[in-house]
């Protein structure tokens, strides 16, 4: 999904037409939670108070700075209400090439990872 002010088109045809949204975030950015507010008011904006974001999904994180990414989790939370973060899905090459290599997250070895998504299946099916 866009940042507010990026391609705002696509952001009004989600607002139009999309059931659930789904935020992926970067808590590497210190405005972070600034930026999902944005996004979340521009949505409501555009579909007349009718759409938001009903899941956020932390993916990019700062790997040597945990104090940060906690910081940053617990404002969104404040924000958007901890029961629509989901848990936290690493932005690595395993994951990201798997449809290249034809695979499934399954298949994976990490049963951590395989965990994290099944976790995340059941948050979007009870969206």
């Amino acid at each position: 999904m866009p940042y507010p002010g990026e391609r705002k088109e696509d952001l009004m045809i989600a607002a139009q037409l999309a059931d659930n949204v789904i935020a992926c975030t970067d808590l590497k950015h210190e405005d972070e939670t600034c930026r999902l507010e944005k996004l979340q008011k521009e949505l409501e904006v555009h579909s007349n108070g009718k759409r938001g974001i009903n899941l956020v999904l932390p993916t990019k994180i700062n790997t040597n700075e945990w104090e940060s990414n906690t910081n940053n989790l617990f404002a969104i939370g404040d924000y958007f209400g901890y029961e629509r973060i989901a848990d936290l899905l690493p932005f690595c090459e395993r994951i990201h090439d798997l449809p290249k290599d034809g695979k499934t997250v399954w298949q994976l070895r990490q049963k951590n990872i395989q965990d994290a998504f099944n976790r995340l299946l059941e948050r979007v099916e009870d969206l």
